[in-house]
């Protein structure tokens, strides 16, 4: 068969075996292993510069040199496209550090690779601005004897693996006068531009870790070193910031050009290029993984490649598809966990039995929750403090009541991930249902009821101040968008894991819509209360006005009024911003590891907290633990907080039925006979329909037992314990009969 493949310098004698490493020694091929090319028993320093570098080519083959000074590069392809290539280098190394690329990189390194670290032995570099794509190797002793790499070849086993499909040239100059010259190259022009790649604040991190340990050989090898998800995010901030500082020095120094300004001015001009850029390659690289898939014949026993003609077509039609095929709008609905383990809960230990999944490693889980000291909650709290000011200040009509309500959202937030070992607390299973596992926020629209949760998110510090759009959850099916959407949070409610589901703008389908919130609220209830694993709580804001799910729906939920209109001005907008960049997890963390304390020694507490007024309290203890915290923190408890559950889903009943008095008096009827008032409820249906659901309905799901003479499922007269109603609705009985004394005062 011909081949149509060979270049000038082939000839079709025969095939040989492919070498895909090539290397030159002092003007000799020569096989070298790894070990002998980087050769830690001749040289003891070494000098890298590269495009890239695996930690695990750090541990086998540099942390034994005295020193290393490696400066990681970056590949031009990544610049190539921007008319602001120095700016949008600034970029990707920011990029970097926000991703933390580094961090990942310390974490792979091994122990001795970072006690290296901490002493200086080992040094990592790179440039903020300037593109380094040079590629040079040096190594070196104190008798003078050196050696000077040059190539293709990255600092990665695969790069020098003799088995791998990637060919590389390697050339070795052994005590060549090349060494002083790209040395002196180094010294004079590279490291100029240079700063560190390991963050300053993950160097003391390493460092306290290596505390008072002279000798590598004081430690565990195996030590495994976890960096908390705190910490991950002062790391990168802090190195984010670290890399325009040093764009700042080495601009005062004339290292880097003016024209970087200039650039970084205009970044913004080639960002919706770049945009575009990545949505045509993210078509392209789609249709290339369906070629590369489709290419194979599966259906034979021996898969071969398929025909020519057949791959052909094929290759065709996806090819056309890059022309045709849109970019479907990406909905995230990534899922932030914190995990539940009271079996591994030992808070003599710091345990608290909460984890959270590392950023860096999901096979490395975090212990989570721990006591904040007596500055951090008095910082904690007065951020807390001001953020319910900024109601009293900035929101129409406010009542310290009202402040109560936000307060006892908070509480809500904070008390979820336990929700499961509250209900285990009852004996009772059926009396579980009365800890609610769905908070309902209700209000008009700008009464801060989404950047309340907002701030929610940021309280825990696992969401990073995120929460879900109730219209983005819809499902992608036509005729099953709003079952797919339930069948979400139904998911997300049933996985264990416990991080609060923050929801913002449920529509009032799901309140008024014959068996749609209602039966999902009854459900998820009863299953979860039936199920020995713990669950997260739901915690929606509506902006409707119609919250009127039936009595059953009612009493597995929680319902909170928050709306009155916060002022738009800019002095609240910038008051409540600087809140929200101020609020962190402190309090949350504190409050975990007291609850925590508390259900470790549940007999010496109480947990069936019931009152006349309130009925059961399930949020007793949580207030329990903030009157301790305020008073460690040695600052008195505010007058807006909360000392007792509110029943807002009775007062908007209440609310209702009071206007409806009030508006149509004539359609009540007294009946002189029984002394009951009766109302054909039927009226409220003449002239609308809540999605399936009649006002009748809701009115009539909405009346307590205790004014009612009968039930009044079905019934078109409802009639009315008279001087239970008007008690009820807080108005004067017009029709109870005055007494003597009465008609002659005119009382």
């Amino acid at each position: 068969m011909e081949n149509n493949n060979l270049s000038f310098f082939d000839s079709d004698s025969g095939l040989k075996k492919i070498n895909t490493i090539h290397i030159l020694k002092d003007g000799k091929e020569e096989d070298l292993s790894i070990e002998k090319i980087f050769d830690k028993e001749k040289y003891k320093h070494f000098l890298g510069i590269t495009y890239s570098i695996s930690p695990k080519f750090v541990n086998e083959f540099l942390k034994e040199f005295e020193t290393s000074e490696i400066v990681i590069g970056i590949d031009n392809d990544r610049v190539k496209n921007s008319i602001n290539e120095l700016a949008k280098h600034l970029k990707d190394r920011i990029l970097e550090q926000i991703e933390g690329d580094p961090i990942k990189f310390y974490q792979e390194l091994d122990m001795e690779s970072k006690f290296n670290l901490d002493k200086g032995n080992l040094k990592v570099w790179v440039s903020a601005a300037y593109i380094i794509h040079s590629k040079f190797y040096l190594m070196w002793n104190d008798k003078g004897e050196n050696r000077v790499i040059l190539g293709s070849a990255n600092l990665s086993e695969r790069a020098f693996d003799k088995e791998s499909s990637q060919f590389e040239n390697i050339v070795i100059f052994d005590d060549s006068n090349l060494f002083n010259i790209y040395k002196k190259y180094y010294k004079e022009n590279l490291s100029q531009v240079l700063c560190d790649y390991i963050p300053s604040e993950l160097k003391k991190i390493n460092s306290k870790n290596f505390k008072n340990i002279k000798n590598i050989d004081e430690i565990n090898a195996d030590e495994i070193f976890i960096i908390s998800n705190d910490d991950l995010g002062k790391i990168k901030e802090k190195a984010a910031v670290e890399i325009i500082d040093d764009l700042r020095d080495k601009l005062a120094l004339g290292v880097y050009k003016d024209k970087i300004i200039t650039e970084i001015d205009n970044i913004s001009v080639d960002r919706e290029f770049v945009k575009n850029e990545k949505k045509k390659e993210n078509i392209a690289e789609d249709v290339a993984y369906e070629i590369v898939n489709e290419i194979i014949n599966k259906r034979k026993k021996d898969p071969e490649i398929k025909s020519k003609n057949i791959i052909t077509n094929q290759v065709k039609q996806k090819v056309e598809k890059i022309i045709v095929k849109k970019v479907e709008a990406n909905k995230n609905l990534k899922r932030y966990g914190l995990y539940n383990r009271p079996d591994l809960r030992n808070t003599k230990n710091n345990k608290t039995g909460l984890f959270v999944i590392s950023d860096l490693d999901n096979n490395i889980s975090i212990p989570f929750g721990k006591r904040a000291t007596k500055e951090e909650l008095a910082y904690a709290l007065k951020v807390l403090n001001n953020y319910i000011k900024g109601f009293e200040n900035y929101s129409n009509r406010y009542t310290d009541d009202y402040g109560k309500r936000v307060f006892e959202s908070l509480l809500c937030t904070f008390t979820g991930p336990f929700i499961q070992e509250l209900r285990s607390k009852l004996e009772i299973e059926e009396n579980r249902l009365d800890i609610p596992q769905f908070i309902i926020i209700g209000g008009d629209a700008g009464s801060g009821k989404s950047s309340l949760l907002s701030i929610m998110s940021k309280l825990t510090g696992i969401n990073k101040g995120d929460y879900y759009q109730w219209e983005a959850l819809l499902g992608q099916s036509q005729n099953k968008a709003k079952r797919e959407r339930l069948d979400t949070i139904q998911n997300w409610i049933l996985e264990n894991n416990v991080n609060p589901i923050l929801v913002d703008e449920i529509d009032s389908d799901f309140f008024t819509k014959t068996n749609y919130g209602r039966d999902f609220i009854v459900n998820i209830s009863n299953l979860c209360v039936r199920n020995d694993e713990p669950y997260p709580i739901f915690i929606g804001t509506t902006n409707t006005k119609s919250y009127s799910l039936p009595k059953e729906a009612r009493r597995r939920s929680y319902y909170l009024i928050i709306d009155r209109e916060i002022s738009k001005n800019s002095e609240a907008k910038e008051f409540f911003k600087n809140i929200y960049e101020n609020v962190d997890n402190t309090l949350f963390l504190d409050f975990c590891f007291r609850m925590a304390e508390r259900l470790e020694s549940s007999s010496d507490y109480k947990w069936d907290n019931y009152t006349e007024e309130s009925g059961f309290d399930f949020l007793y203890n949580s207030r329990e633990i903030f009157k301790e915290i305020y008073e460690e923190a040695e600052m008195p408890l505010p007058r807006y907080f909360p000392e007792k559950k509110y029943n807002d889903d009775s007062e908007t009943n209440k609310e209702n039925w009071r206007n409806l008095y009030l508006g149509s008096k004539n359609d009540f009827v007294y009946d002189d006979d029984t002394g009951h008032i009766y109302y054909n409820i039927k009226k409220l249906n003449e002239n609308d329909k809540y999605y399936g659901t009649s006002t009748a309905q809701i009115y009539a799901d909405a009346l307590p037992q205790e004014v009612c003479v009968n039930s009044v499922h079905g019934a078109v007269n409802i009639g009315l314990y008279t001087d239970e109603f008007f008690d009820w609705i807080e108005l004067k009985n017009p029709y109870k009969k005055k007494s003597f004394l009465e008609k002659i005062f005119g009382k």
